[in-house]
């Protein structure tokens, strides 16, 4: 079983440390308020979707091979993407090209994953390396 959700979660604890700290010793505006808390909660979130999805993936299937990738530096960057258009609006336009350029490299990333994925699972059908 990967123990992906794992990085997930601590994330999302630190995010929860974060904001507690924030509300208690600092006086934040609502959003970043907002913001940081529902981040921590949608991490955590996501870290119990990729547990299940873990455990459901490791249940013996009958469907033949499949190509289930363990880790992918383009989904990550993606995720960065998302941040940086968060923050956009706050810190200035030049964040929203940054974003724009990672999010290109991000989508780029994963079009490349998917056709190695094709690749591997038709030359693992075929007997081949």
């Amino acid at each position: 079983m990967s123990r992906g959700w794992v990085v997930m979660l601590a994330w999302a604890l630190m995010l929860g440390v974060v904001w507690v700290v924030q509300w208690a010793i600092f006086d934040p505006d609502l959003i970043a308020f907002v913001l940081l808390g529902s981040a921590s909660a949608t991490t955590a979130l996501m870290a119990l979707w990729a547990l299940l999805a873990g455990r459901r993936r490791d249940a013996p299937a009958d469907e033949g091979i499949e190509a289930t990738p363990d880790a992918s530096h383009a989904t990550v960057l993606l995720g960065i993407t998302v941040l940086l258009l968060v923050l956009a609006p706050v810190l200035g336009g030049w964040l929203a090209f940054t974003a724009a350029g990672t999010g290109l490299l991000a989508v780029g990333g994963l079009v490349r994953e998917r056709s190695s994925e094709r690749r591997a699972v038709r030359a693992a059908r075929e007997g081949g390396a």
